[in-house]
C-alpha cells in the first residue's frame, strides 16, 4: 500500500484523462482527497489510495525512481525555456 501525506504533491490523472499536478489535502482509511493546483476546489475529489490515477511525483536525480506517466520539467534548449513533459516510455 502506497503511503501519502497531507501536503504532499502528486501526479494525478483527472477525469478527462490528463495528468495534472495535485496536492493531498485529506486522508482517510482507503482514500486521499486531492486538489488540483491549477483549478478551484470544486474539482477536489477523493481517490482510492491504490488507484492508478495517483502517482508519487518524481523528486531527485535517481533515474531508477522515474515512473511511467511522471510529469517532469524538461529544458527546451532551442528556446531556453522549461517545459512540462510526461514519461511515455
Amino acid at each position: 500500500l502506497i503511503k501519502f501525506e497531507i501536503g504532499e504533491y502528486v501526479d494525478c490523472l483527472d477525469t478527462c484523462d490528463k495528468w495534472l499536478d495535485a496536492k493531498i489535502i485529506g486522508i482517510n482509511d482507503q482514500k486521499v482527497k486531492v486538489t488540483f493546483t491549477e483549478f478551484g476546489d470544486k474539482y477536489d475529489e477523493w481517490i482510492e489510495v491504490n488507484s492508478k490515477r495517483l502517482l508519487k511525483q518524481f523528486v531527485g536525480l535517481s533515474y531508477d525512481s522515474i515512473k511511467l506517466n511522471n510529469r517532469l520539467k524538461i529544458l527546451d534548449i532551442q528556446k531556453n525555456k522549461w517545459r512540462e513533459a510526461r514519461v511515455v516510455h
